[in-house]
């Protein structure tokens, strides 16, 4: 490229990231050509003589992106020469470039050199090379961090899976990388660390951001190579070499990190924490015998203390998180029993209570590492009975204090949110953070329930004292509205700390007084729970947050005591009913049940307006009509014998609401399953469908066309929809669906046609409608098992065809444009769900579909016409990009293919290979999920095979197939190449799936399979050339030119086989 090449490129890469869409367009066509493997030279060459940081940054990028998606293409020569090149260019180029650029062309580097790491010993030179070129101890600051900034990359790459490599592949990489390389860099971060600790004032910054981040980088590395994700706090332990120990267990190494961090300010500080808590979590067999484990004890307690008592750098928020979570892994790593045993223990647990407690009352600063100490108070807690000996562990004396200051901080949180929003992020907003917060106090509550309990009720007796004489008051002012906010915060809090101690009873395993302090707790939530019913009668009660947010906590702590004392997991001794009894007249869990059930019937009627109310209400009434033995305890109920007689809109508003409709389904549901919980008689069926008779009834009288597309009609008809889904859905087995088919067949089909006919331009109604009949005819569990002489299965799916070709027509007749952001609601949801009511039907086993193309009868032609057409329309990288699209197109695909094959070959040559290329695309996408991809696995094994078959028949069937694939004649050589990248690269987690389309490709053509072999074999390096032809040779060893069963099983046996020989070679 000469220099107007090179100004060309910097013009096309200003324009390819500017502002302007069309020049972008524009820039991105020209630049093309150079994004591939063939522009590799000219890349090269734009980075060598520009000076543009735009053409910097496309170069990296796109050298990125080839070497990831091409490495096969080139050899290993290729490789190295450009590994080589890519370090002379940083060693050039870095210093003046801009830093992203550089740290994309490290990146570049790094990954090129993981990727090839086994394939040349040169590869596993880079970390030697960098250490003696960039970082003598005489180099410049800035070579020294470009230097360390590789060891860095390099680390975090190869303790990366690449995407397309399995497990085993990466773990085998990472294992070599850490037995050759890793112990040297760790112990280059160390030297260049002493050095910074000799004089801290002199170090260039950047050189100790570096050398800490390299520290890092050393001790979190994936040791064993089975844990690609070390964000997790749940790996625990540090499983560091035993080759590592005289560095990491020397105490001057320890010691190093202790007193930088003394010296340094945030964020470097910071930094050498985290090492410190990767230093206490070392394994324990890493130690030769308990007395150096016990000093290294020592040394970290010792650290800790100073900290502690100093309160050495714990004003910078960054060192006050961290020092919470090495606080949290001493006791992972270490039994009580070591802790106890050590000579700083009762300093330690004495000034750690002391810190937690201190660290609750000042709350606003430190609210993000409450995780952090609650958790070590919590396994602390959980070890007291496994500790043997005589030494006390003294927990007792400050666990009641830490569990009390902690309740006590969200009452004062709850109180100072509402005077200042903003002061911190609310808990009780993000529910993910409350319930992790949950986790640990019932622990810490337990321990000391005869302290805890009481303290818990003396804060919630008042407040709720506080919150009945509110409730009478006349005049709302403003200041009524904060006090109430205020108390329904606390309140809030309260509850739902009160819930989890509650909730985490054990059975057999609580003593008497601990269930009477259980049930003293339930009393005064069943009291306030009644007072909330006064409530929410005031003036704007229903649009308070709080008191929504209040009623949430009030469902959760009956959601805890359910999962405790009612149902299977109760135990019939238990003391908690008769302090219930004594204090609310709710004698046994029949008459808790019965409030349960008054509680959900109000929240239902009072909050019908809320949603989320309105769902959490549902989950509570569905979660207790699913239990085997809540449940029939619920029919028992007088007032569940009400409501399965009188469910319908004017017992139950919230059903009329619009905002509400999207829960009938699960209202239904939960009904439909306590009526079905035990045996119904036929009798009791209909008249609880006497309602949803009585609305089809009303909706078949509308006999003028204006007034049944009307918007009121149109609510009624999506919320029956909903209904008979949500009763469809516990239909479990062949009875309970016999009753309801015979109640919707063939009474109400008409209705159904009409709906469809009416509302098919209307995907709101026909959405619904749609979704009913794909949970209709699924045959789940075997549930639609008609007597032999019945011709339901034929005349159900006749109507599913009718529905789906009155849909299709309607929708297919639509002209005109559809915005790209509303192609998903306006033409593939409904697209996704014909599909899936098609193949659900076609693979439910009660058509006979020979019976119906005897007797001429077209309604499956129709169907797979009119759906296909459907399928046919949805682009494919639409069916790559959105989840349920695709699922339910490649699971159609899968059932077409196994049986109705002839039916696809029929189509147009260019239709036909869209949906091939469709499938050829799925087994390439890591967007897929897992099933999808094995359903398009799976059509294109039955398509392989039925082509095999036909050919070897010689049939009109395969001439046609034939004539199809001539128009892409690479087809079978690029589907059996990624499915060999599959086998051979990825994580085949269903390797049976693989091996269904790879025999019948093999054997239709062998020049494809031949053709692999040799580019495959030939980019290998010669002393692995020999043994992959032997792992080939051996795959098809013994295998005949069939399909038949034995034939398959010899060639999956030796695909196993093959496997394994080849990824030990590459």
């Amino acid at each position: 490229m000469n220099d107007q090449d090179i100004q060309s490129v910097d013009r096309l890469c200003s324009a390819l990231f500017g502002a302007d869409a069309k020049a972008r367009e524009q820039a991105n066509n020209q630049l093309t050509p150079l994004c591939k493997p063939e522009g590799i030279p000219q890349l090269r060459c734009v980075l060598e003589r520009s000076n543009q940081g735009m053409s910097h940054y496309f170069v990296t990028a796109t050298l990125l992106r080839l070497i990831a998606d091409n490495w096969n293409a080139f050899t290993v020569d290729n490789r190295l020469e450009l590994r080589q090149w890519l370090l002379g260019m940083i060693a050039t180029r870095a210093p003046s470039m801009e830093r992203h650029n550089v740290t994309s062309l490290i990146l570049v580097l790094c990954r090129l050199t993981k990727l090839g790491w086994l394939d040349h010993p040169k590869h596993q030179e880079l970390p030697k090379e960098v250490i003696e070129f960039f970082l003598p101890l005489e180099s410049p600051p800035a070579s020294k961090v470009i230097g360390l900034m590789i060891l860095n990359t390099l680390i975090t790459e190869v303790n990366t899976a690449a995407p397309k490599h399995t497990l085993a592949q990466h773990r085998k990489t990472s294992v070599s990388f850490r037995d050759t390389c890793l112990f040297d860099i760790f112990k280059t971060s160390i030297m260049m660390l002493q050095m910074i600790q000799a004089n801290p004032q002199a170090v260039d910054a950047k050189v100790c951001e570096q050398a800490l981040a390299l520290a890092l980088c050393s001790l979190t590395f994936d040791f064993v190579g089975i844990f690609p994700d070390e964000s997790s706090d749940e790996v625990g332990t540090v499983q560091i070499p035993t080759t590592w120990r005289s560095v990491v267990l020397d105490q001057n190494t320890l010691q190093l990190f202790w007193n930088l961090y003394a010296a340094l300010p945030a964020p470097r500080s910071t930094e050498c924490l985290k090492c410190i808590v990767q230093f206490a979590s070392m394994r324990r067999s890493l130690f030769v015998g308990d007395e150096e484990r016990r000093a290294w004890l020592q040394h970290i307690l010792s650290g800790i203390l100073t900290i502690l008592v100093k309160k050495q750098g714990l004003e910078e928020s960054e060192n006050y998180y961290e020092f919470c979570r090495l606080l949290s892994r001493i006791k992972p790593n270490y039994q009580l029993s070591e802790l106890v045993g050590s000579d700083s223990y009762v300093q330690w647990v004495e000034l750690s209570a002391r810190f937690t407690v201190e660290s609750f009352i000042n709350w606003r600063a430190t609210a993000t590492s409450h995780f952090f100490l609650l958790a070590l108070w919590s396994r602390l807690i959980s070890s007291q009975p496994y500790l043997k000996g005589d030494k006390p562990s003294h927990l007792g004396a400050f666990v009641p204090e830490v569990a009390q200051a902690y309740v006590r901080s969200r009452l004062e949180l709850a109180q100072a949110i509402v005077s200042d929003p903003d002061c911190v992020d609310d808990p009780l907003d993000n529910q993910e953070v409350l319930l992790n917060q949950l986790e640990s106090i019932p622990v810490l509550a337990r321990a000391c329930y005869e302290k805890v309990g009481p303290f818990i009720l003396s804060l919630f007796c008042p407040i709720m004292e506080q919150f009945q004489k509110g409730t009478s008051i006349q005049q709302i002012d403003q200041s009524v509205v904060d006090k109430f906010t205020i108390l329904e915060s606390q309140l809030t809090w309260l509850v739902y700390i009160m819930g989890s101690i509650v909730g985490h009873h054990i059975t057999g395993n609580s003593s008497g007084d601990a269930e009477k302090m259980d049930g003293l707790l339930t009393a005064r939530v069943f009291e306030l729970s009644n007072a909330i019913q006064v409530r929410v009668q005031m003036p704007g009660a229903l649009q308070s947050n709080c008191l929504q947010r209040l009623e949430k906590s009030i469902l959760f702590f009956l959601q805890s005591f359910r999962k405790v004392h009612i149902g299977e997991s109760s135990m019939p001794c238990s003391k908690v009913y008769p302090r219930l009894q004594e204090l609310t007249g709710l004698q046994d869990h029949l008459q808790v049940l019965n409030f349960v059930v008054g509680k959900v019937v109000s929240n239902l009627k009072v909050w019908r307006s809320c949603q989320p109310m309105v769902s959490e209400t549902l989950n509570l009434f569905c979660d207790l009509s699913s239990g085997y033995s809540s449940g029939r305890f619920l029919l028992k109920l007088d007032s569940v014998k009400f409501m399965l007689a009188n469910h319908s809109g004017p017992d139950f508003p919230f059903l009329n609401d619009q905002i509400n409709t999207r829960y009938r389904s699960k209202f239904y549901k939960t009904m439909a399953n306590l009526l079905f919980m035990e045996t119904v008689a036929e009798s009791a069926f209909e008249r609880f469908m006497m309602p949803l008779h009585q609305v089809c009834l009303q909706l078949e009288a509308v006999n003028q066309p204006e007034a049944f597309a009307s918007v009121e009609v149109k609510r009624v008809v999506v919320g029956l929809m909903r209904d008979l889904r949500g009763i469809c859905s516990s239909c479990a087995n062949k009875r309970t669906y016999t009753l309801f088919f015979e109640w919707l067949f063939p009474a109400h089909m008409e209705l159904m046609r009409r709906c469809c006919q009416v509302y098919g331009q209307d995907n709101d109604v026909a959405i619904v409608l749609l979704k009913f009949f794909a949970d209709f005819v699924q045959n789940r569990s075997q549930r639609i098992s008609f007597e032999p002489n019945s011709p339901n299965g034929i005349l159900l799916f006749k109507e599913a065809s009718t529905l789906l070709k009155m849909y299709g027509q309607t929708r297919l007749a639509m002209v005109g444009n559809i915005p790209e952001n509303e192609l998903y609601a306006k033409k593939y949801k409904g697209y996704y769900i014909c599909m899936n009511v098609l193949a659900r039907a076609l693979g439910g086993n009660y058509c006979n579909f020979g019976a119906m193309s005897y007797y001429n009868d077209d309604a499956l032609e129709q169907a797979l016409n009119i759906v296909i057409e459907m399928a046919l329309s949805i682009r494919i990288s639409d069916l790559l990009g959105l989840s349920k699209v695709g699922s339910a197109y490649f699971q159609f695909m899968e059932i077409l293919f196994s049986s109705h094959t002839q039916t696809l070959t029929g189509l147009e040559t260019t239709r036909f290979l869209h949906i091939a290329h469709s499938l050829e695309e799925a087994i390439k996408s890591v967007e897929l999920n897992r099933q999808s991809v094995c359903s398009a696995m799976a059509a294109i094994g039955h398509l392989m095979s039925y082509y095999f078959a036909q050919l070897q028949k010689g049939t009109e069937h395969a001439a046609r197939l034939g004539q199809h694939f001539q128009q892409d004649p690479e087809l079978f050589s690029r589907i059996l190449n990624s499915i060999f990248t599959i086998v051979l690269f990825e994580e085949c987690s269903n390797q049976w799936s693989m091996t269904r389309p790879m025999l019948p490709l093999i054997l239709i053509n062998p020049g494809f399979y031949e053709e692999y072999q040799r580019k495959l074999i030939s980019s290998l390096a010669p002393e692995k050339q020999i043994k992959m032809q032997e792992a080939f040779n051996k795959l098809m060893d013994g295998v005949e030119n069939n399909l038949e069963t034995k034939n398959r099983d010899k060639f999956t046996q030796n695909v196993t086989t093959f496997r394994h020989q080849a990824k030990a070679v590459l």
